[in-house]
């Protein structure tokens, strides 16, 4: 639950679950109250000694409108199993700003 107009950080933890590196396109995103602050552009292969895995940082400013509301981020790939993703941030917004 968040306030119309109020700022929140979110980060998304991507996974690499394939046997080779992975190149990311920038994340691009469905409303103008999401912006992207940190991207990676590959996903390591997950190994003993790390990789694997890195996070995506978004800042979200919660729109004036009241209720439930939805945005989403799709990340385009070079993977032929998955050439693109979706990650979705949900908020119910309540109360004034």
């Amino acid at each position: 639950t968040v306030t119309p107009g109020s700022i929140h950080l979110i980060s998304y933890t991507l996974r690499n679950p394939l046997p080779n590196t992975i190149n990311l396109q920038p994340p691009e995103t469905s409303c103008p109250c999401t912006t992207v602050l940190a991207a990676p552009t590959v996903l390591t292969v997950l190994t003993a000694g790390g990789g694997g895995a890195d996070q995506v940082l978004i800042e979200f400013q919660a729109p004036a409108k009241l209720g439930e509301y939805h945005t989403t981020l799709t990340v385009a790939t070079d993977a032929a199993a998955t050439p693109s993703f979706t990650l979705t941030l949900q908020a119910h917004i309540q109360g004034h700003p």
